[in-house]
Parts: structure tokens; C-alpha cells; sequence
């Protein structure tokens, strides 16, 4: 999945993104607009939605764990102490330009028993031995400029698959630019929404 996504002081974000499913060599156009952790989306590939519905609406809040170590929302204006909360052995690869700025590029790894400690710091001690039985150390790099803002971040994870043998891996790089900007954010109108946030709670529960 790729494609932009412009954010407001709001905590909302807006993105047209291309999505290529994982065995599939056709892809799709999504829009979403998201609303703290209520999240919509539009797209062709969806079909037809009940009551002639344009977006489709999911209340991610009911499947949050006690503590992320991604947010959902990357914060493009924090510094050093972003990745140095969530990493254990910081290191400092060099100087490197992004997107025409000089940023500095720093490294670091979570490791599966400091993710497993930070989740039974919140009291999630059956998610914390899943990890330590299923995960994986988390890599984690970022490129700060000389004014402590973010300007690119990467992460890699490998996970046990959900169903099945063998495992699935996360990459994800988000570059930041266009600081200062203020987006006109709009959530989609209620006439416009199917609210699917019940459908997912089932699936998830029966899982």
C-alpha cells in the first residue's frame, strides 16, 4: 500500500492510497479519512454498501491494545526521544539528505522481551507471553533534521501469520514534508456512512 496523506492539528488525516492485496497483481484507488481512531474508507473494490453508502465507517477503538509500539498516527514533529522511547540500542548511522534536506539517520531494535515488558507494565500479562512465544525484535529507523523534525521513518517487523504456518513482515517508510500546511479535513457526511464497526467486532471475536 502506497500513496499521501496530509494531517491537521486535529488529529485527523486524509489519504489517497494505492493498494496492491498480497498474492493479487491488481490493484485499487482508496481514500480514508480518519478521526482519531475512527477511520473511513472509499473505494470501487467495496462494491455496492447498504443504504446506496459512499464511505464505510470502522471504530478502531474496540480493537486497541493497551499500548503500541507504531502509533497510529505518526507524530512528524517529534524528536530523538520518539524512537528512543520504543528502542533499546540507539545508533547514529550518519548524515543524509531527504528529500533535499540534511537529516541525521539513527537506528534502533525493540526486543521481544522489552515489548513484552512494556505490555505487562499496563497489565497485559496473556499479550506479553504471546509476544514472548510468537514475536520478533522490531527494527526501527528514523532521519531527524537539524530542527528535531522527523523527515523519514521506517519499520520492520515479522510476525507469526494468524492463520497458518509462516510468518508475515510489516515494512513500512513514511516520509514528512510540506510543514506548516493547514488541510481542510472534512469527515464524510452520516448519510454518506455504513457504520461497519459491529461486523469487525464479530469477526474479531470469533477469532
Amino acid at each position: 500500500m502506497w500513496g499521501q496523506m496530509v494531517y491537521d492539528d486535529e488529529d485527523r488525516t486524509r489519504a489517497a492510497l494505492t493498494v496492491l492485496p498480497p498474492g493479487s497483481d491488481e490493484s485499487f484507488q482508496m481514500n480514508m479519512v480518519t478521526d482519531g481512531t475512527t477511520m473511513y474508507m472509499s473505494s470501487r473494490r467495496f462494491g455496492s454498501l447498504p443504504d446506496d453508502a459512499n464511505w464505510m465507517k470502522l471504530d478502531l477503538d474496540f480493537a486497541q491494545e493497551p499500548e503500541s509500539l507504531v502509533p497510529a498516527n505518526p507524530d512528524a514533529t517529534g524528536e530523538l526521544e520518539l524512537l528512543e522511547a520504543v528502542s533499546d540500542d540507539v545508533e547514529k548511522l550518519g548524515e543524509e539528505k531527504i528529500r533535499g534536506v540534511e537529516t541525521t539517520h539513527y537506528r534502533g531494535t525493540v526486543a521481544v522481551a522489552s515489548q513484552a515488558e512494556r505490555l505487562r507494565d499496563v497489565g497485559a500479562e496473556e499479550l506479553a507471553e504471546r509476544s514472548e512465544e510468537e514475536g520478533s525484535p522490531t527494527a526501527v529507523e528514523a532521519w531527524i533534521d537539524d530542527q528535531g523534525l522527523m523527515r523519514r521513518m521506517k519499520i520492520v517487523h515479522t510476525s507469526p501469520k494468524v492463520e497458518g504456518d509462516g510468518t508475515t513482515t510489516m515494512n513500512a517508510r513514511m516520509d514528512f514534508f510540506d510543514f506548516g500546511i493547514e488541510p481542510v479535513i472534512e469527515i464524510p457526511a452520516s448519510d454518506e456512512v455504513f457504520d461497519a464497526t459491529s461486523i469487525a467486532e464479530e469477526g474479531l471475536e470469533d477469532h
